[in-house]
């Protein structure tokens, strides 16, 4: 019965997927209507907990939830996210907008790993799940900045580019309207010199990670790994080594020019929404639902006994990733010797 309910929800979804446009504006304000409602009583919720307070800046929405109640819109969202999602915050003021819980059946790309991400994915939304390898430093960058027009005076909001390292370029050409002439018209500006406004520009959190896949490679492959950018309130909850799947479009970005070497583009993914695999009871693939006995553990891995002391060794200290004498050394240390024992 369960596996017919699957088969008729993924069917559901295909034929709405052949019908799916991007999102107009009616159907960004019955978004936004939805997500204020529900954030509503969420905070309602929270009100009686003093130390349970809800951010006001970010708005945090179940993709299912979503889904169930408004089908047609919730697929024009995922057709064009990028477009969709600039649409959606206009209609909340603003607030950012983190989709959790997003099936792969919502995504226009489904991946299994990784290294499976291509050209055409680009500007798509995916759901990818990896370790955290690498984790660099928490920095400040501008949100954006505003810059007045040398003829005209109009003055223009140019938001930070995360493939260029969240650098805010002046705008290419004026695009205000200017009236004036015989027949009353009026023509773009068009000007090309701009000046940056005075005053403290919007800062905003910037981090970068990288993600490296959980499932196992053939022999003499090295596991495939992406860059990951983190912004806003995303920066600081993940820490090296734990499993998460990250919600996020692919984008593209040059590789830092080297002398003899071809500039070249690279993937990378700007994160949405970061769902914890760890808290979930599963780290690096084991479970961590104690068994009665470590005679399960071993009777499921008799065939390959090393390949149960990796997973054992990697569900350790996942703070020390990629240390994995010292986690192997500690392991021993912590569950200590038997004697062996011949009947």
């Amino acid at each position: 019965f369960i596996t017919r309910l699957h088969r008729r929800a993924a069917d559901a979804i295909s034929q709405a997927k052949c019908r799916a446009m991007p999102l107009m504006p009616h159907q960004a304000s019955a978004l936004a209507e939805f997500i204020a409602s529900a954030r509503q009583q969420a905070e309602e919720g929270l009100a009686s907990d003093s130390d349970c307070t809800a951010d006001p800046s970010t708005a945090i929405v179940d993709a299912c939830e979503l889904f169930d109640a408004l089908p047609v819109e919730t697929l024009a969202l995922f057709e064009d996210f990028t477009a969709g999602l600039r649409l959606l915050r206009q209609e909340l003021g603003g607030r950012l907008v983190r989709l959790a819980h997003v099936p792969p059946g919502l995504t226009p790309v489904a991946v299994r790993s990784v290294a499976e991400l291509r050209r055409g994915a680009v500007d798509q939304f995916v759901l990818a799940a990896g370790r955290v390898a690498r984790l660099g430093a928490s920095k400040a960058a501008e949100r954006g900045k505003a810059f007045r027009c040398a003829a005209c005076g109009q003055q223009t909001f140019v938001g930070a580019r995360v493939d260029l390292g969240c650098r805010v370029d002046p705008p290419v050409a004026c695009e205000a309207v200017r009236r004036g002439g015989s027949a009353g018209k009026g023509w773009a500006c068009g000007c090309t010199e701009f000046s940056a406004v005075e005053g403290v520009a919007p800062m905003m959190d910037y981090q970068e990670l990288r993600l490296q896949d959980l499932t196992m490679p053939a022999t003499g492959k090295s596991p495939g790994s992406m860059a990951v950018v983190l912004t806003e309130d995303l920066v600081g909850t993940v820490a090296p080594g734990d499993s998460i799947v990250v919600g996020g479009v692919v984008r593209t970005r040059w590789q830092p020019p080297a002398l003899g070497n071809r500039v070249a583009l690279e993937l990378f993914i700007e994160a949405n929404h970061i769902r914890s695999l760890s808290t979930e009871g599963v780290v690096h693939g084991l479970a961590l639902q104690p068994a009665r006995d470590s005679s399960a553990f071993w009777h499921c891995h008799r065939a390959d006994e090393f390949r149960g002391r990796h997973l054992l060794v990697q569900a350790t200290a996942p703070a020390l990733h990629g240390m994995t004498v010292p986690k192997l050394a500690l392991l021993l240390t912590l569950i200590g010797g038997a004697r062996l024992s011949v009947s």
